[in-house]
């Protein structure tokens, strides 16, 4: 721990003339049937959806569903299905991050859920439909799908958020294939098709959110002729800025399929302009996104063919039959560029993301064998362009003629009860591991990142943040203390647990040395604290010794907390506590770099024992008796007697024969189980003995009466026995005897302290 952790770190000035990352990356893998639908995700990666044929899969086709990073690099891959044919066609980026699909299952449309690493959530089969061809989420978290049916027309159904079916809907006379499906933010929903008959190039209509029919449109158009799957192609996006639709088809022009784009209002559907683009090849449109200048559109052309023996610095190999298409309209519909990608065979573009850097990401399909196909399967194709479509290698620059078109706008549609039910079956979901590599690889990346300290303490957390404005994130690698971890990881928090330097770099996978950037970490090592104090009885001091160390550098200070709001800076302080208890005593230490450590340790301070004895003072002759009646709240374990400063007696009371008289010192010493000691002593008077002494009558033999002198000394009180039953307590007294005889007379003379 460290009592300083964030360091101000300075950025340094990065200036640089333009960022160039493009490339072409590449998957090879046998049985792909093609891409035919594809969003983007916030991390600027891709997921991406189509079929796959009988390649470690369930049964003869089955869904495959691919995500990768900005930079193209799987994260993972899934085939899903059971041993009929299934095939993925549209998905959609749900507000709780998962992914759901839509698309075909033996015949029938169906619909799974899956969140962002792969796993399948739940499925749904959907009777009386043939393939579900879009969908988009509500408010509340439904679900709005659109399909083919049985019967050849629209199949609309609501469902809620796990694909059961709420209510569903038939819409008739508005096309083919209803390939996109947009709800708007007053619950209305927006969809488009193609519309392949004479006179009529595709469709579009306003819901409201149950399903009735706001308005519905034909437009048209020449026509176009089905040549590979160009009625899978009509798509449309939301324009907020102008609160419009922009649809591209396909249209025919000079007996070849061109592409035709339209902008539509929102109100009712009329046509704000429209545009048809290409040449005497056959283009096809498949996405459409808006950029800073206008609207960008991906597909295939046929009509672009490039030699490399013409452009032997750009084509390793020549584009021919089909290339990928990019071309860019500004807002009004107007052709600005375009560029074609691929090789030898069929490449086709199928879903288009505009970055934030002003690049392009293409995701597309290709069995062109300078980009690793051999076997003429559709095999993953991403593309990464500057911001006016250059890669490094492998592509051409056409000149496409575009011109206004006058489309022939018709009210059509109407919606019947729907017959749409939903069932479930359960699909088997395999992991695929295609192989990839970069073509035409051109990296300009120049890593940076910050550091929230550079000066730490062993177990401080430090976060490393990239903060790479030149270049592509995922194009490089961080090395945290010999450990690789993707540069897309922009947020690396990091433990250290040993002291040293560590020097942390982030560099780029696609460059030299030069493209690394690096910081070191100094670690340095926390204070060791340990430290003794023993118990004491209250009123001593407790001295406490610091044990404490430090591996290397210093211990700048000590803090001392006493654990009784006293504290102290020294090194090994003494403290004496003001009152008895248990207190924390903790010890913090604190580097010459500012790493600190604590430690606590416990001290007792235990109440003193109160000694106290009683006895009263004596005759010389008699012994004293001492009653312990000491005091303590632990055992006793020692109750030591003093008399005199004799000998000293262990008992817990005493008696003792003084032998003289006058004043005698008694003391009692106690010790507890803890060690706590007290004394008590006290002086107990020996009291002198009086000296009993008379004289007889010396003739008393013939007197009557006998007359006693008592000659006794240190005396208050005497008591005669004459010996015949007869007593006085007279100091000299005459006794008269009854009769003759010999008797014993005794005196006993007691003194002020009653010794007799």
């Amino acid at each position: 721990m460290r009592l300083r952790f964030l360091l101000i770190f300075s950025l340094f000035t990065l200036c640089a003339s333009a960022q160039v990352n493009t490339f072409y990356r590449k998957y090879n893998l046998s049985g792909m049937q093609g891409a035919l639908g594809l969003i983007s995700l916030p991390d600027g990666g891709f997921v991406g959806t189509g079929q796959h044929e009988g390649n470690g899969s369930a049964g003869d086709c089955d869904v495959y569903v691919y995500r990768v990073d900005a930079c193209g690099a799987l994260v993972w891959m899934r085939l899903i299905g059971t041993a009929a044919i299934e095939g993925g066609k549209s998905i959609h980026l749900k507000k709780n991050n998962h992914l759901l699909i839509v698309g075909l299952y033996n015949s029938k449309g169906m619909m799974f859920e899956l969140d962002l690493n792969g796993n399948l959530l739940w499925e749904k089969r959907y009777n009386n439909t043939t393939w579900t061809l879009s969908v988009d989420e509500c408010a509340n978290g439904d679900l709005v799908v659109a399909s083919m049916t049985v019967t050849g027309e629209f199949g609309f159904m609501r469902c809620d958020s796990l694909g059961n079916v709420l209510w569903s809907k038939i819409i008739s006379g508005l096309g083919d294939y209803p390939i996109t499906t947009l709800v708007q933010g007053n619950g209305n929903i927006f969809i488009n098709s193609t519309y392949n008959i004479p006179g009529k190039d595709f469709s579009a209509m306003m819901l409201d959110s149950m399903g009735n029919l706001i308005w519905g449109r034909t437009y048209g158009g020449i026509g176009y002729a089905e040549i590979d799957y160009q009625s899978w192609g009509s798509k449309a996006m939301y324009d907020a800025s102008d609160s419009s639709f922009v649809i591209i088809g396909q249209t025919a022009v000079a007996g070849s399929d061109d592409i035709l784009c339209a902008k539509l209002n929102k109100t009712d559907g009329g046509v704000i302009w429209s545009r048809i683009i290409g040449d005497a090849g056959s283009e096809q449109a498949r996405d459409i996104v808006k950029t800073t200048k206008g609207y960008a559109i991906v597909g295939n052309t046929n009509g672009y063919p490039a030699l490399k023996a013409s452009n032997p610095g750009i084509l390793a190999e020549d584009m021919l039959e089909r290339d990928v298409l990019l071309l860019n309209l500004d807002t009004v519909g107007n052709f600005l560029w375009a560029k074609t990608y691929g090789g030898m065979e069929r490449d086709k573009g199928i879903g288009l993301r505009f970055n934030a850097d002003n690049t392009f990401l293409i995701n597309a399909y290709t069995t062109s064998p300078i980009f690793g196909n051999f076997d003429l399967s559709m095999d993953p194709l991403f593309i990464r362009t500057d911001s006016v479509g250059v890669v490094s290698c492998q592509y051409n620059s056409p000149i496409l003629t575009d011109s206004a078109l006058v489309l022939t706008i018709d009210t059509a549609g109407f919606v019947s009860p729907g017959i749409i039910t939903d069932s479930i079956s359960t699909s088997v979901v395999s992991p695929f591991f295609p192989t990839d590599a970069f073509t035409c690889l051109a990296c300009s990346t120049v890593p940076v990142f910050q550091a929230s300290d550079t000066v730490v303490c062993v177990n401080d957390t430090v976060n490393f943040f990239n903060v790479t404005s030149i270049g592509l994130i995922c194009l490089q690698k961080w090395n945290i203390n010999g450990t690789l971890y993707s540069g897309d990881i922009d947020t690396i928090r990091y433990t250290f647990n040993t002291p040293g330097i560590y020097p942390i770099k982030l560099y780029s996978d696609c460059g030299g040395s030069t493209d690394t950037f690096q910081v070191n970490i100094r670690v340095s090592p926390a204070p060791v604290c340990s430290f003794t104090g023993n118990d004491k009885c209250f009123s001593e001091t407790t001295n406490f010794v610091n044990n404490s160390s430090i591996s290397s550098g210093n211990v700048a200070s000590w803090n001392w907390d006493f654990g009784d709001s006293n504290s102290s800076n020294l090194f090994s302080p003494s403290h004496t506590y003001n009152n008895t208890g248990n207190y924390t005593v903790r010890l913090s230490a604190i580097s010459d770099y500012n790493c600190v450590n604590t430690i606590t340790n416990n001290v007792n301070v235990f109440p003193v024992p109160v000694a106290s004895f009683t006895g009263a003072g004596v005759c010389l002759t008699d012994s004293l008796h001492v009653f312990n009646n000491s005091l303590a709240p632990f055992p006793i374990v020692t109750n030591t007697w003093l008399f005199d400063g004799g000998s000293p007696r262990t008992n817990i009371n005493a008696v003792h024969l003084f032998q003289t008289p006058g004043p005698h010192a008694v003391q009692l010493n106690i010790t507890d189980a803890h060690g706590c000691k007290d004394d008590y002593a006290t002086t107990i008077d020996v009291f002198p003995m009086p000296t009993a002494l008379f004289e007889l009558p010396s003739n008393c033999d013939v007197l009557p009466v006998a007359k006693f002198i008592n000659n006794s000394s240190n005396s208050v009180t005497w008591f005669w026995d004459f010996g015949d039953s007869k007593y006085s307590t007279d100091f000299s007294p005459s006794h008269q005897f009854s009769y003759t005889g010999f008797f014993k007379v005794s005196l006993l003379a007691v003194t002020d302290k009653g010794c007799v």
